[in-house]
């Protein structure tokens, strides 16, 4: 009798969810959105925009039509969502092996020197697992508001290691190629320096970044260099900063 009992309310239940799905999927189709849209845009043809001067079963109609619209919303979101997790979960334990490349644009800062950044990047990428490429770009640094500025080349190796399905720790190194550079003198004047008085230097970036379901990233990192430029100016310095990737 009790075996009789789960079985009904299994079925009943099962037959409820079903039931339920139908609904949702009917309420997140097109024609029941335009349905929806034009209920509210009659009533307010009808009865005017505020809604405090609806009578009270027009009231009930026009919130009820509102908060239907806003529910359909939630639930193509939260679909979306799902079908998202479903697709991402299976690239990930795929490990499958892909190529793509990277724009990235930055910016980093200490007390006295700046640089801007432009670079681009082909890389292996086993989806949301790690990421192994090489990049190149173009750079501004500037030293002491404009005492010594520098347009620089990065050559580099960017690895990417995923903690989760959008945090990631980024780890860049390689070399910076100083393309021209110039100083001022003590009567202001920009002094060019000489090509065999710029010399390549070692340097590396430390990143935390976040990438988003569209594959734009964001991350906070900290780069170590310096300009390769004749002493007593070319200190090795820590630069905050900020990476947008696309």
């Amino acid at each position: 009798m009790k075996k009789t009992v789960y079985l009904i309310i299994i079925l009943l239940v099962s037959k409820i969810t079903i039931a339920q799905s139908k609904l949702e999927l009917q309420l997140m189709s097109d024609s029941a959105k335009s349905a929806m849209q034009n209920t509210v845009l009659e009533i307010k043809t009808l009865y005017g925009n505020n809604s405090f001067n609806y009578s009270d079963s027009v009231k009930n109609l026009y919130i009820k039509t509102l908060n239907s619209i806003e529910y359909r919303k939630q639930l193509i979101a939260k679909n979306e969502d799902a079908k998202w997790n479903q697709n991402n979960d299976l690239l990930s334990k795929s490990n499958t092996l892909t190529w793509k490349p990277q724009a990235k644009l930055g910016f980093g800062i200490t007390d006295n020197q700046a640089f801007f950044s432009s670079q681009y990047a082909f890389k292996a990428n086993w989806y949301r697992n790690y990421d192994i490429g090489i990049g190149s770009g173009i750079e501004y640094v500037n030293r002491g508001s404009g005492l010594v500025q520098v347009l620089q080349m990065p050559v580099y190796i960017t690895n990417n290691l995923f903690l989760g399905k959008f945090t990631f720790l980024n780890f860049d190194y390689g070399l910076t190629i100083p393309l021209s550079g110039g100083y001022k003198n003590a009567k202001d004047e920009t002094v060019e320096y000489k090509q065999n008085e710029l010399n390549n230097n070692m340097y590396f970036d430390l990143g935390l970044g976040y990438l988003n379901k569209s594959n734009i990233g964001i991350q906070l990192n900290i780069r170590n260099q310096s300009l390769g430029i004749p002493e007593p100016l070319n200190q090795r310095v820590w630069m905050f900063g900020l990476k947008l990737s696309f």
